[in-house]
């Protein structure tokens, strides 16, 4: 078995020569006909190499040609024009949430592929995703998680926040706001709700036609969360590795999902960054397969076990809570 890492990585490509002075990464603004071509071209070559789905690719690579037949592109002057459209085309033919291309200054990771400095902080500053905790009626606890950080710097956070929730009769974990993260992050969550071993899922690499399995640990800090009610609560805005999250205690029957239907966005990522052109291109490359589905919630969503409007959900969760407690 081929082993990759789970979250995104940032891998310098060389697939066409440098441009001019005037397509400087710092300071390209403008560009001319001469610049687009390569530009669009190092998108379609890392995304016929890399896109997940092998059949998608010939359609967008048709789409994109036919777009610059019909000059669709001859009119941009602006780097960020240019991004926006063709992120936008190549999410009009794929449906994929993931997809994403950007000028350079937007990109979050260094070259060495881990978070920039300054994200790193914010997110310290945001507690590493774990926003707000509260007890209701003295023995329903609460805790919303925004985003599932990576554990190389979020682990201790996690630790304390699972912690606060072991006096508790029920959980409620609230990710109606939470777009995603690290898949490390879900399977560390995940490992307080479960007593043995289990697989969360298995990633499929298209590009190299191999499997990555991702399992609960066993033996975590602290206390497990075995015998509590467990509710989730989710959006329109719950993504990506929250739905993971949320596919995994759905049909595993560990948690009651209350909330709206989730937004479907399954695949795993990798980024692709062009210093020389100014861009960066984000490109799913797995598939999660659910031990239990054998499927993903690609492009469908979760569906809720009690489906409510999200501004709504907390306070049919805690009639849930509490009808439980008293049985």
């Amino acid at each position: 078995m081929i082993i990759k890492k789970l979250f995104s990585i940032c891998i310098s490509l060389v697939f066409i020569t440098a441009l001019g002075s005037k397509c400087n990464a710092q300071t390209r603004i403008y560009l001319t006909q001469k610049d687009i071509k390569p530009i669009i071209d190092t998108c379609l070559t890392v995304f016929k190499s890399q896109y997940i789905y092998a059949d998608v690719v010939p359609k967008i690579e048709e789409y994109i040609i036919e777009r610059i037949h019909n000059g669709q592109y001859s009119k941009i002057e602006n780097l960020h024009e240019l991004t926006k459209l063709l992120r936008k085309d190549f999410q009009h033919i794929t449906k994929d949430k993931h997809i994403w291309i950007d000028t350079i200054e937007n990109l979050l990771i260094t070259d060495s592929g881990v978070p920039k400095e300054e994200i790193i902080n914010q997110k310290k500053r945001n507690n590493f995703g774990f926003v707000e905790y509260k007890i209701y009626n003295s023995d329903i606890a609460y805790l919303r998680i925004d985003s599932f950080d990576d554990t190389t710097y979020a682990k201790e956070t996690a630790i304390h926040a699972m912690g606060m929730l072991t006096n508790g009769k029920s959980i409620i974990l609230d990710l109606r706001d939470n777009h995603g993260g690290h898949q490390n992050m879900v399977s560390f969550i995940s490992s307080y709700f479960f007593k043995d071993r289990k697989q969360l899922n298995s990633l499929y690499f298209r590009a190299a036609d191999s499997l990555v399995e991702s399992w609960t640990d066993p033996l975590i800090p602290g206390k497990k969360l075995l015998d509590q009610n467990l509710f989730i609560l989710t959006s329109k805005n719950t993504a990506s590795g929250a739905e993971s999250f949320v596919y995994s205690m759905k049909h595993y029957k560990r948690a009651t999902i209350v909330g709206e239907s989730t937004r479907g966005a399954a695949h795993w990522k990798e980024t692709y960054k062009f210093s020389s052109l100014g861009i960066f291109a984000e490109i799913p490359v797995a598939r999660p397969i659910n031990p239990v589905t054998k499927r993903d919630w690609e492009g469908e969503g979760i569906k809720p076990d009690f489906e409510i409007p999200a501004n709504q959900a907390l306070d049919a969760v805690i009639k849930l809570a509490l009808a439980k407690n008293l049985k």
